[in-house]
């Protein structure tokens, strides 16, 4: 039988607008350092996302926003201004909407805090110190690269809880 208190960690739900900072799990060859690595950014002088220990950087360099997907599509070559426009009144409305819970596979943005970049995946790109990952950083705007889908780690849930 669980507590009370267990059932209410249990039943945390993230709402558009919270602020996370993305721990990476640590690989067989990594259990050797204690310290988990976290994801970081500087943002105004450098786009690089880097993953290191908390002691090597000021922890809010590490914190995102969580915002529903924002839309992209007005942004390309044969657009119409009036469409852009009509797009950033949109993706303005939905940045201040009230805060809605966020279920597994919706898909998000994650803010950088400090610089307002978005953390974005390139997926035809490597990263610079190992080109089997994919190159992750930010940009002013964001794209269609910004968007992150929620996926539960382990199968307890379904899609939509």
């Amino acid at each position: 039988m669980s507590s009370a208190s267990e059932d209410s960690q249990l039943n945390i739900t993230l709402h558009s607008g919270a602020l996370v900072y993305l721990q990476l799990n640590q690989s067989a060859e990594d259990k050797d350092d204690k310290e988990p690595r976290i994801l970081f950014a500087d943002g105004f002088t450098h786009s690089d996302v880097r993953a290191a220990p908390e002691k090597h950087f000021s922890f809010p360099n590490a914190l995102f926003r969580v915002l529903p997907k924002l839309s992209y599509e007005a942004q390309g070559p044969g657009s119409r201004p009036q469409d852009r426009e009509r797009e950033k009144a949109s993706n303005r409305a939905i940045r201040t909407a009230p805060p809605i819970p966020l279920n597994y596979d919706r898909t998000v943005q994650l803010e950088h805090l400090r610089s307002g970049k978005f953390l974005t995946v390139e997926p035809r790109e490597g990263a610079r110190l190992d080109n089997e990952c994919l190159k992750v950083h930010l940009v002013e705007d964001g794209k269609k690269e910004s968007w992150l889908q929620l996926k539960p780690s382990m199968k307890a849930r379904t899609a939509g809880s």
